[in-house]
């Protein structure tokens, strides 16, 4: 029939134009004209907790710790949501009905909105008794979800709302942060748990910005299908303000342990919460949604935590990455107060980040928001690539196999960890299993063609574009704005 051929020419016609453009990619060719060289990457992260200082290279993080079993350990789940009701309540459900334990899992929601939207909990309640209609009252789980309502119009950014998402942590083992617009898969929490005792690190934190909802990832019953290529973040431009702002995340082929990135990505956050507590979001960055998640970045680093891009089976929360119904920054504020807010948010970020700056800022509380130096903050920007924080044009990316950095004044560690010494702590397996506590792991389970890709022999390897000319204007990035 005609309308089947026409189908068919349009699908071919398609298929040509996507075979065309893969391969100008491929040449360094996008369609205006602009230089993207592919480069290619190979990975070692078995090496990544070996220090590049030969002097040092005995050193490794401290080990870590788990009070008891996976069944019985605590998971504080934290997100904020500006006027999105709707996909907040599927956040809040899809993390209850697919935790494999339940009862150890708190939700925390700092639930941005006007006097006549929808609330976030009160859509979570209509869809929970749906899910289970008996046994579990008006509301399942409602007894584990601390509930924050603020005044949208008060919404200065994703640092302000954050701040009071960390309020609402108490006593839980492990946190956990992300967007208001995400879905969770089945035995999330136990993948999450069991991805970060791969980092091998008491101080690692697993963050990315995670891949989108479709059914090739997501199976209809919340089953995780991780695709053989892993969002990784390893890249910088220069964002709003000249601050470095995270490129979109790279791909990572066959990642099958945690890889250590300088880069911390909102959408998925995983790590113990004295993370939280040691580190806390400095609410009077107003307005600020470019660098934001390269300050955070920074004051964890220097504040002794390492950052790892999760491997597939941390992968296990997915991102819907459509338009969100409203933004912050659409918020009617008047001009002139506004660029005051601005500036004075603008000026804080730049004292945490060093960064040279004139106008108003504001230096209340600076200290308790700026972390621990247990490294310093030029230790920091080599790390990340950012050579010299005033000079965009030496800013490099770093998708190359990252290195531990040891600790410049680990007393503060040594205190939060008892029996771990930096300076004694040595390579030593027998020494290791000891610090390791009420460990129960499950299986490691690996998509079929990554398992095949394991067993030949193929090495992780890492894709990356990287532009030749950088401009000062923000691009496209898989970072969204709340």
């Amino acid at each position: 029939p005609k309308s089947r051929l026409l189908s068919s020419l349009v699908i071919l016609s398609l298929v040509k134009f996507i075979l065309a453009n893969d391969a100008n990619l491929l040449k360094g060719k996008t369609k205006d004209e602009t230089t993207h060289p592919y480069q290619t990457v190979a990975l070692d992260p078995d090496s990544q907790h070996i220090p590049l200082d030969s002097s040092k290279s005995h050193l490794r993080p401290p080990r870590p710790r788990l009070p008891a079993p996976i069944n019985q350990t605590t998971i504080f789940m934290g997100t904020v949501s500006f006027r999105d009701a709707r996909r907040c309540a599927y956040t809040l459900l899809t993390a209850m009905q697919r935790a494999k334990y339940p009862e150890r899992v708190t939700l925390g929601v700092v639930d941005q909105v006007f006097e006549d939207d929808e609330r976030c909990i009160d859509v979570y309640c209509q869809l929970a008794k749906k899910v289970w209609p008996t046994n579990k009252g008006d509301c399942p789980y409602r007894s584990q979800i601390r509930i924050d309502e603020r005044d949208a119009g008060k919404s200065r950014g994703p640092s302000y709302a954050r701040h009071y998402r960390q309020l609402l942590i108490k006593k839980e083992e492990f946190c956990m942060q992300v967007d208001a617009h995400s879905q969770f898969t089945r035995d999330w929490d136990v993948a999450m748990i069991e991805d970060w005792i791969a980092t091998e690190n008491e101080m690692g934190i697993l963050t990315v910005y995670p891949h989108d909802i479709n059914s090739n990832n997501l199976g209809e019953n919340g089953e995780n299908r991780p695709p053989i290529f892993l969002p990784h973040l390893c890249d910088i431009k220069v964002g709003g303000f000249d601050f470095p702002r995270i490129e979109r995340a790279t791909l990572v082929l066959n990642v099958t342990k945690p890889i250590m990135t300088a880069l911390w990505g909102g959408g998925l956050v995983f790590g113990k919460c004295h993370s939280e507590k040691r580190v806390k979001v400095d609410s009077h960055t107003q307005w600020m949604f470019d660098g934001e998640e390269y300050m955070r970045s920074a004051l964890l680093w220097m504040s002794g935590y390492d950052l790892y891009s999760p491997s597939g089976k941390g992968n296990a929360i997915y991102h819907n990455y459509t338009a969100v119904p409203s933004k912050y920054f659409q918020l009617e504020v008047k001009p002139s107060i506004r660029a005051k807010e601005e500036q004075k948010g603008a000026n804080r970020m730049r004292l945490h980040l060093g960064q040279s700056f004139d106008g108003r800022v504001t230096t209340k509380n600076l200290k308790k928001y700026g972390g621990s130096h247990i490294r310093h903050l030029d230790q920091y920007l080599n790390f990340s690539g950012v050579m010299d924080i005033n000079n965009s044009s030496s800013w490099q990316h770093r998708c190359y196999q990252q290195h531990w950095v040891p600790y410049e004044h680990p007393q503060e560690i040594e205190k939060l960890l008892p029996g771990w010494k930096q300076e004694e702590y040595v390579n030593d397996p027998s020494k290791q299993k000891e610090l390791i506590v009420g460990v129960d792991l499950v299986e490691e389970r690996y998509p079929p063609l990554a398992f095949f890709l394991q067993n030949i022999g193929v090495c992780a390897l890492v894709v990356f574009s990287m532009t030749r000319k950088r401009k000062k204007t923000p691009g496209t990035s898989s970072k969204t704005k709340m």
